[in-house]
C-alpha cells in the first residue's frame, strides 16, 4: 500500500477464485447467491466506520472510483464469535485506518457492497474471518462438554446438491427468492442438521439423567433431547428445533427429531423447505481418544426430498473456547439488502 496516498485509486482485479466457498468467509448466510465468489475485487482505502454486530459485521471503506471520485464501500464479514476467534476485536479497525481490501463483489453491480476475503493493515497484519485454531487440544471422557465443527459447510454443498427432489421440492427451489424469503432475515436460525454443520461455531452438550441439552451459539439455539422414554407428543407444537427424544445404544447417543416448524430453506441458500414430515436421526459417537465426536445424520422429508439426505459431521473437543451469545439484530440481518 502507498502510505503517502491515504485514499488510493480504486483498482479492480478479477481473478479465478481457487479457494471457493469453504476457505474464505465461512458462514455468511446469503453469500453463495449475493456475492460473486469467482471474482476478487482488490483496492486500497481508508476505514470510515465499523458496525460490530450479529449476524454480520460491516466495515465501511472510502476509496476512489475509476474517475477519481470518492466512494464508500460496504464490506461484509461474519458474525462476532467467528471474528473474535480470528483475531479481531471491536476496536481492531478504527476510522482513519488505511487498509488493502480483497473481497468478493456483490452480483448487483449498482451496489458498492462486497464480502471480505481479507484486509491487510499498514502494520502487515491480515484479517480474515477464518479462525486458526480448530484442532482438538484435549480429550473428553463423554459427549458432555464443548465442541467445535471443523469441516466447512462448503464441503457439504455437493452432497446437498445431489439429493433428488420431489416435484414439490424442485418447484420450491426454483421459486426461492433468497433476498426476500431467507428466514435468517428475520433472525430465525437454521434448523437441525444445518446448525450442526456450520463451521467454527461452538456447541455445548450437557448430559442429565433424563435429558441431554444441546446448545449452539449460532442464533443461541437450544435443543432438549428427552431420555425418559417418552414418545413424540401427538399433535404437539412444531418448532424450529423440532421435538427430540433419544436413547443410548452402548456409548452411542441416538437422537430422533420430528415436529419441525416450516422453514423456507432447510439447507442454507438452497430454497429446499422443511415439511411437516421432516424426520431427523442422528447418532453421536465419541472417538476412541476422546478428541472428537462424529455425528451420523439421516434426514427424511418425503414432501420435498425424493431420497433421504445422509452425511457425517465431525466436531472437535474445544473446552478452551468461550461460548458467545449471538444476539441477532434484525436490522443487521437485513442490512445487506441495501437501498
Amino acid at each position: 500500500m502507498n502510505s503517502r496516498d491515504p485514499i488510493a485509486r480504486l483498482c479492480y482485479v478479477l481473478v479465478a477464485s481457487a479457494a471457493s466457498f469453504c476457505v474464505q468467509t465461512v458462514a455468511a448466510h446469503h453469500s453463495p447467491r449475493i456475492f460473486d465468489r469467482d471474482s476478487v475485487l482488490a483496492f486500497e482505502g481508508v476505514v470510515t466506520r465499523v458496525h460490530w454486530a450479529n449476524p454480520h459485521t460491516y466495515v465501511y471503506v472510502e476509496s476512489r472510483d475509476e474517475t477519481g471520485n470518492a466512494v464508500e464501500w460496504q464490506l461484509e464479514t461474519d458474525a462476532i464469535p467467528l471474528l473474535l476467534r480470528s483475531g479481531w476485536q471491536e476496536d481492531t479497525l478504527e476510522p482513519g485506518d488505511r487498509i488493502a481490501v480483497r473481497a468478493n463483489p456483490d452480483r448487483n453491480k449498482a451496489r458498492r457492497h462486497a464480502l471480505i476475503e481479507s484486509l491487510r493493515m499498514e502494520d502487515g497484519r491480515v484479517l480474515t474471518s477464518v479462525p486458526s485454531g480448530n484442532k482438538p487440544v484435549s480429550s473428553a471422557t463423554s459427549l458432555a462438554g464443548q465442541w467445535q465443527q471443523v469441516v466447512s459447510w462448503g464441503e457439504y454443498v455437493g452432497q446437498v446438491a445431489s439429493v433428488p427432489l420431489t416435484e414439490e421440492g424442485a418447484a420450491a427451489q426454483a421459486s426461492y427468492d433468497m433476498l426476500r424469503e431467507d428466514p435468517v432475515l428475520d433472525c430465525i436460525g437454521y434448523p437441525p442438521p444445518a446448525a450442526q454443520i456450520l463451521l467454527y461455531y461452538v456447541n455445548k452438550i450437557t448430559i442429565e439423567d433424563d435429558r441431554v441439552v444441546m446448545r449452539n451459539e449460532f442464533f443461541d439455539s437450544e435443543r432438549i433431547v428427552y431420555l425418559d422414554g417418552r414418545d413424540h407428543p401427538a399433535g404437539g407444537p412444531r418448532t424450529n428445533e423440532g421435538h427430540s427424544i433419544g436413547w443410548w445404544e452402548d456409548d452411542v447417543l441416538v437422537v430422533d427429531t420430528q415436529q419441525f416448524a416450516d422453514y423456507r430453506s432447510t439447507f442454507p441458500g438452497t430454497g429446499i423447505p422443511s415439511g411437516t414430515q421432516k424426520h431427523l436421526i442422528e447418532r453421536y459417537r465419541l472417538s476412541d481418544d476422546g478428541s472428537r465426536i462424529t455425528i451420523d445424520v439421516v434426514l427424511e422429508d418425503p414432501e420435498y426430498l425424493a431420497e433421504p439426505f445422509s452425511t457425517t459431521i465431525e466436531w472437535v473437543h474445544a473446552p478452551q473456547l468461550e461460548m458467545a451469545s449471538f444476539g441477532c439484530e434484525l436490522q443487521e440481518a437485513r442490512r445487506f439488502l441495501g437501498p
